[in-house]
């Protein structure tokens, strides 16, 4: 597999700099542009695009003259959804994070709108995302699920359960980490289990923010980062798996519980309506803390439930979500943009 680069450093932020905004957008165009030229240069019968860091839709999409397939795994939410402004420390800096919204968002929200227009097919990972993408764009894209790697995430039978629920995704506010914490205190206490959150290494605030709330509702919590190749395990020691995401277009998480023979209760929002099947892999629940509380009570308390959600949850994986059967559906659909 050949991997050419075209920029020597991203960069990660721009801040409140106009000027290296405008920088940075010429060059994602002078980019983009020089991309697209180097992939028409090698006559391909078709062209696969993902997101991009900065737009979110590949701007390069606009000068390709190859056919283009773009997997859209959701629009862009931040220009697309309203954003609450960032708490400002001065008059100053709240002013000049409205003007950004006004402007640079408007910049972006443009090229990504130019640029998935210009795709020849589009496809998305969910009914839900399906949605969201018409009323963002104006067009009906294909929907192809995604699917969740079995030789990663698998049932280990010989993995002992410790008393603790997961928790899994990034530290941010759209992964519902507070919910979890929130619902975990409403049970009872005297068969509450931990909350595991696997996490990324970043946004320490949002870290400490998370340590403070559950000390100040009694949940023992541990938030920590594990080897990849430890994920799997800790996911077979859990005794459910807790699916709190804010509107996850498609929701893998509940997707690797399910490929370890975890049950999993998830907020009944977004594409995670379309991964878990209520009372039989699952529970979905309205986001409400003290209904959630009670399903994660009643899986604590009724084993046979949690293995009969275990089992189903495997099955379901195998029949509908397994990596080979939906990356063919991808090629055929890859295939009718040719």
């Amino acid at each position: 597999m050949d991997v050419h680069y075209y920029w020597d450093r991203l960069i990660k932020s721009t801040g409140y700099n106009i000027f290296s905004k405008i920088y940075l957008f010429i060059k994602l165009f002078l980019s983009s542009k020089r991309i697209a030229a180097d992939i028409d240069s090698n006559k391909y019968d078709a062209v696969f695009i993902h997101h991009d860091t900065y737009v979110q839709s590949p701007l390069l999409m606009a000068f390709l003259k190859s056919r283009s397939v773009y997997y859209c795994q959701e629009p862009f939410r931040r220009v697309y959804e309203k954003q609450k402004l960032k708490d400002a420390e001065s008059t100053r800096s709240f002013f000049a994070d409205l003007l950004l919204r006004v402007t640079t968002d408007q910049v972006l929200k443009f090229i990504d709108k130019v640029a998935v227009k210009s795709a020849d097919v589009v496809l998305v990972n969910s009914h839900y995302s399906a949605t969201k993408t018409y009323e963002a764009y104006k067009i009906n894209p294909d929907v192809v699920y995604l699917g969740v790697d079995t030789n990663q995430f698998y049932y280990m039978p010989e993995v002992e359960k410790e008393n603790m629920v997961l928790s899994v995704g990034r530290l941010h506010l759209s992964k519902g980490h507070d919910f979890a914490i929130l619902s975990v205190s409403l049970v009872r206490e005297d068969i509450r289990p931990i909350l595991r959150v696997l996490c990324d290494s970043g946004n320490s605030n949002y870290k400490n923010y998370l340590l403070d709330l559950a000390k100040n509702n009694n949940v023992s919590i541990i938030i920590e980062t594990v080897p990849e190749s430890e994920v799997c395990k800790v996911y077979n020691q859990s005794l459910l798996v807790i699916s709190a995401q804010r509107y996850e277009t498609l929701g893998l998480v509940a997707l690797e519980s399910m490929a370890c023979g975890v049950p999993v209760v998830g907020v009944s929002e977004g594409g995670v309506q379309e991964t878990i099947i209520n009372n039989k892999t699952g529970f979905l629940v309205e986001r409400n803390e003290e209904l959630f509380a009670k399903k994660i009570e009643q899986l604590l308390l009724d084993s046979e439930l949690r293995k009969f959600f275990g089992s189903s949850g495997l099955k379901h994986v195998k029949s509908k979500w397994t990596w080979d059967m939906n990356t063919t559906k991808i090629t055929e659909k890859f295939k009718e943009g040719l």
